[in-house]
């Protein structure tokens, strides 16, 4: 899409500079057993925000917001967006839940999704992606995902279901009427019970081959 290739060389390739140089960086602190301490991982998260969107710049084009509005779809998993300031630092604005290995983790995804756009792998969107845009997605997601669920969980019972039943049937039946020949001595039933045969030749009783 044209607004992906226009902000290419711009925003994207520094992004990832910038992106891999802080997962290398997290990464050495997880080796070296050295945990940040719930301040520190404050600061660093709001770095993060902070970084991508100045690399970013979603006020010099469209293009350019669009692009924010995805990475802000990533962002969130660390950083409560409608409480984020780039020009000042506040606690409220990170998540209480997360420890290093969540920011780790959503580095990563941005770093891939980032280098994905870049490629071409995924389009460009061609609006601003909202929350309630990505709430609805993830809601359909989520859907599609429990209704193949759930045929798939209906069709494992009906071939239970069949199974048991042709099971049952072959019980019922043993083999089909036709399968056998009849006994060579056993008299025809219209014969024995009416001293007559009223199917003619074309009785399998009275004319056996």
């Amino acid at each position: 899409m044209a607004a992906g290739d226009a902000i290419e060389e711009a925003v994207f390739d520094p992004l990832i500079k910038e992106l891999d140089t802080k997962v290398a960086q997290l990464e050495t602190n997880a080796k070296a057993q050295h945990p940040p301490t719930r301040k520190e991982l404050e600061i660093f998260v709001w770095k993060c925000g902070r970084v991508v969107r100045l690399l970013v710049k979603p006020e010099a084009s469209n293009a350019r917001e669009i692009f924010w509005s995805e990475c802000k779809g990533l962002l969130k998993k660390c950083l409560i967006i409608e409480k984020f300031n780039p020009s000042s630092f506040t606690s409220e604005a990170v998540r209480p839940d997360i420890v290093e290995n969540d920011l780790l983790e959503m580095l990563r995804q941005l770093t891939r999704y980032t280098s994905q756009r870049k490629s071409g792998r995924i389009a460009a969107p061609d609006v601003v992606q909202t929350l309630e845009l990505g709430e609805a997605r993830k809601r359909k997601r989520e859907t599609e995902e429990e209704e193949k669920k759930q045929k798939e969980k209906d069709d494992a019972w009906q071939k239970r279901r069949d199974q048991k039943f042709n099971s049952w049937a072959f019980d019922q039946m043993g083999s089909k009427w036709d399968d056998a020949l009849s006994d060579a001595e056993e008299e025809c039933p219209d014969k024995k019970k009416n001293g007559s045969c009223a199917y003619g030749r074309q009785c399998g009783f009275c004319f056996r081959e």
